[in-house]
């Protein structure tokens, strides 16, 4: 996972940004395991420009996109749900756009456990965690087994030490 630096917000110079856009352009490009880019859109703000350029460059690329609306908390509700409808309806427009845009807040803490579900989802951990937990536990339960067994050894063979 990667926070791209000075994508859509920056105190940089115009030649900065070029630099840092032609950088993210070749990561995209070059990243064989790549699943998925999530987009952190403001919730107050909606899409802004860079917001436009940088879908259009991923869905020329081939890239799956999910957006994430941020700061839903500090928008009113009737203004979050038109700005959920305008974006959503502006995805349309897009091919690689896997699902509408989730909506979250920090601050409280609603909509993370959606999102944490959705990139786990996306790099297949969830799985690989289960099957990591089933692992370890059956190691777990292998060594207290053999670690019983060890002492009951170790035992007999003090007391056969002590008859010596």
């Amino acid at each position: 996972m990667i926070d791209m630096p000075g994508y859509g917000f920056a105190y940089v110079k115009d030649e900065e940004k070029t630099r840092w856009r032609e950088l993210m352009e070749t990561y995209i490009s070059t990243r064989k395991t790549l699943r998925k880019i999530y987009i952190i859109v403001d919730a107050r703000h909606g899409f802004k420009l860079a917001d436009v350029e940088f879908l259009e460059m991923l869905d020329k690329k081939g890239v799956k996109i999910q957006i994430v609306l941020t700061k839903c908390d500090m928008v009113i509700p009737p203004d979050l749900a038109r700005r959920y409808m305008l974006v959503k309806e502006k995805l349309k427009h897009y091919k690689n756009v896997t699902e509408g845009p989730l909506m979250v807040s920090a601050r409280k803490k609603t909509g993370i456990l959606k999102l944490r579900k959705e990139v786990l989802h996306t790099v297949d951990a969830l799985e690989k965690a289960r099957q990591a937990i089933q692992k370890k536990s059956i190691l777990i339960e292998n060594d207290i087994i053999k670690g019983r067994s060890n002492r009951k050894r170790k035992n007999v063979t003090q007391r056969k030490d002590d008859f010596k």
